[in-house]
């Protein structure tokens, strides 16, 4: 997930005597009034495929929600009984057990049970600070099997740089322990994405117009340490440079990383592409991308690319909307769809039936999508009413 400073239910009617909908047929036909249609109601009693949390701000408020919604085999959405949950979180993860929540107070990570019927309970705490004076949960992360959970402190490293926390989850509380700091700069400033041996993890930034695309490897245990080598940028045309943005591992040893062109010192030169990298057996990335075979995206300024648990299909949201392409391993990405949603789309989250959820926090709104190596389809019902979503997490069932 990325960091960036900007941080939704339709009805359907049933008609239920046919008798009264023959009538209103042919009294509509007598007045010259479009036929009525009969709409078939959604099964509430089928088995969801998924439960969708969002961390949420009410209006007039300033403290957070997390609302809940049961994902259907369709993608259509339904509030969880109890929804929302009045807990005072903002970034959200989820593993085989259990959400975890930054609290909005910044010192603790707060774990909740995940119910069979998806309601959420609160279980348990934990202080990240303990003590220290510029510790600060906000970006959190896990890793490919949801036993170490990892925390992007902003201010953890002298009270100025940035650096990855590193947790060991109880499995039955929730509760969190922690196992070490790593990384000590303020150009780590996204989650890390692992590839498919759960060993090593990726993220790229461009701080001060500084292209580094950045690994660490996950020990045994868990905790973190930073690879020594940053890959190298693609090739881009003579005079031009590219800024990275983000990755996205596939389930392989490739990852997406987003480049935008750049002409002298923050001159933009053109619209963000899309690289890949592969990455060896000591995680070290190589890349076959240049300019020529890139494809360039839509959706304005990068804001989060994830790629879909297959790991053949990869989301981009950016400040003008969202778009969808094929990943193909180390061969050039290509373009699934046009421009998606049309608006800012902040964060995004896959389930495993090849469902995707997109969130807009000025726009106030979820956006659900059926995506497939072809196409995307907006869910019927979607886009759903979200007050100034900062965070989605998914719990595939």
């Amino acid at each position: 997930m990325f960091l960036t400073n900007e941080g939704q239910m339709k009805h359907s009617w049933t008609m239920v005597f046919g008798t009264v909908l023959l009538w209103t047929a042919a009294a509509a036909a007598q007045l010259g009034l479009p036929r009525p249609v009969a709409h078939v109601a959604h099964d509430q009693t089928a088995a969801p495929v998924a439960y969708v949390y969002v961390s949420t701000t009410p209006a007039n408020s300033s403290n957070y929600e997390v609302a809940g919604y049961a994902a259907a085999a369709d993608g259509k959405l339904t509030a969880i009984d109890g929804s929302p949950f009045t807990e005072n979180v903002t970034d959200l993860v989820t593993n085989a057990k259990h959400l975890f929540g930054s609290n909005q107070n910044g010192i603790d990570i707060d774990a909740y049970s995940i119910a069979s019927d998806g309601a959420i309970e609160y279980a348990s705490a934990t202080d990240i600070v303990q003590g220290k004076n510029c510790d600060t949960a906000l970006t959190l992360f896990l890793d490919r099997t949801g036993a170490s959970l990892y925390n992007l402190d902003y201010d953890g490293n002298e009270c100025a740089n940035t650096t990855y926390q590193s947790f060991a989850i109880n499995p039955s509380t929730g509760k969190l322990t922690i196992l070490d700091e790593a990384g000590a700069s303020p150009e780590l400033v996204t989650a890390l994405s692992f590839i498919a041996n759960n060993h090593f993890g990726y993220g790229s930034s461009c701080y001060h117009f500084n292209p580094l695309i950045y690994g660490f490897a996950r020990t045994r245990n868990g905790a973190l340490k930073q690879l020594s080598s940053s890959p190298a940028m693609p090739t881009a045309p003579a005079n031009e440079n590219y800024c990275p943005t983000g990755a996205a591992a596939d389930a392989a040893n490739h990852v997406a990383i987003a480049v935008q062109p750049m002409e002298g010192y923050g001159a933009t030169a053109g619209s963000y592409q899309l690289a890949t990298y592969t990455t060896n057996a000591s995680g070290l990335l190589t890349t076959t991308s240049t300019y020529t075979n890139m494809p360039s995206v839509l959706v304005g300024n990068v804001t989060d690319l994830k790629a879909s648990p297959a790991g053949n299909l990869l989301a981009v949201a950016g400040t003008s909307g969202l778009q969808i392409f094929r990943f193909n391993g180390a061969s050039p990405i290509e373009k699934v769809t046009g421009l998606l949603a049309n608006v800012e789309i902040d964060h995004v989250a896959w389930d495993k039936n090849n469902h995707l959820f997109a969130i807009g926090q000025t726009t106030g709104k979820m956006y659900v999508f059926t995506v497939t190596p072809a196409a995307a389809t907006e869910v019927l019902g979607s886009p759903y009413a979200v007050s100034s979503p900062s965070s989605v997490a998914v719990h595939p069932l």
